[in-house]
């Protein structure tokens, strides 16, 4: 008794070939998250900033 055609996994050569290309594709890019972090805005409190005021008020330079 044979399978049926459909039964059997022609597309199983196809798609690990496809999945090692996306794989290669994806290790070119950039992973987002240090990009997300970048654009995060960064928060001071104002005490923080009144202390480097006076800082530069003292002759303090960063």
């Amino acid at each position: 008794m044979h399978r049926h055609i459909v039964d059997r996994p022609t597309e199983a050569k196809d798609s690990t070939r496809l999945g090692q290309f996306l794989k290669i594709e994806a290790m070119d890019k950039p992973h987002p998250a240090p990009r997300e972090l970048h654009r995060q805005p960064q928060l001071r409190s104002e005490t923080s900033r009144l202390a480097a005021f006076t800082k530069i008020e003292r002759g303090y330079r960063a």
